[in-house]
This record gives C-alpha cells, structure tokens and sequence, in this order.
C-alpha cells in the first residue's frame, strides 16, 4: 500500500524495481501491485529520473500495476523542471488502472506517460492536460507495446499525437 508518507509511490516504484526495501516500502517481489489511496491526489513537484528525460517517477523497469483506486497523478503546476509524470524502460511492465494521470508537461516526449521499449496497459483511466514538446502528449510509445481500454484522453498537446504517438 502506498500511504505517501510512509510509503511514497516513487519509493514504492523503487522497491518494486529492486526487490529491495526502500524508505518505508516492503521489498517487491516479481509483479507488483502498487495500490493508491481511494480517490487522493498525489502531486509531484520535481524530477526524479533522467533516465528518458525528465520524469517525476523512477523509471519503470519491471511488472508493476499501479491499483490507482480513483485516485490522481499531477504535476504541480507551479513545479519549475519540465518533466512527464511517468517512464517505461526497457524490460519494464506498467499497468495503470483506475488512475488520472495529469498536467505532465515534458521537454521531450511522452507529457504524461512515455513508453520505451517497454509494455504499458492503461485500463478505466483519464489522461488529460498533458503536454510534451515532442510527440505523444499523453502517450508516447517507442518500440513497446501499448493498449488502452475504457479509458479517456482529452486535452493532452503536442507536436504529433496529442493524445498517443505510436513509433515503430
């Protein structure tokens, strides 16, 4: 359970990443399910992986669901770096359900979500207010896979895709 003080979502990414405890979270284990308090906003104010870019979440680099409960990612507004909401690398497996992701705004690619050669499903979600300088306002996806269901995505900007860019 991720309660943002004594487990925090980027710990929680963390600790799913390494199979290691990190600050307060229990150490992963293969899948993870990471999940979210019922209908919080949980709000990132700086980056925190420059992995792809600027992201405000550790890049994910395994299988990780994250059990959004109605709950909302935001980019503070006021946040000063440029940066997406969250990252998909190589090898990593996000599933994102039942979450809003929104106000990422990124230099590059990818405003609220990029993925890279990874695999990403988003399922009973909104992707909304996304910004990227590059392609994919709400989405990008290079080499990967994605699949989006029951979900919405309105009001994300870009140069191509506003809502998804799909290359390769």
């Amino acid at each position: 359970d991720v309660d943002g003080t004594t487990c925090t979502l980027a710990a929680a990414i963390t600790a799913a990443n390494t199979d290691t405890a990190t600050s307060g979270c229990p150490e992963g284990s293969g899948a993870d399910t990471l999940v979210l308090p019922v209908g919080e906003t949980i709000t990132l104010t700086t980056t925190a992986d420059t992995t792809d870019g600027n992201t405000g979440l550790p890049l994910v680099t395994s299988v990780i669901t994250i059990a959004g409960q109605g709950s909302t990612l935001a980019r503070d507004p006021g946040a000063v770096d440029f940066f997406r909401l969250l990252a998909v690398g190589s090898g990593g497996n996000l599933t994102v359900q039942a979450l809003t992701l929104q106000g990422g705004n990124t230099a590059s690619y990818g405003g609220g979500l990029r993925n890279n050669f990874g695999s990403v499903t988003i399922v009973n979600s909104t992707l909304s207010g996304n910004t990227a300088a590059g392609d994919g306002g709400g989405v990008s996806n290079h080499t990967g896979s994605v699949t989006i269901a029951n979900s919405t995505l309105s009001g994300n900007a870009s140069i191509l895709g506003g809502g998804v860019f799909n290359d390769s």
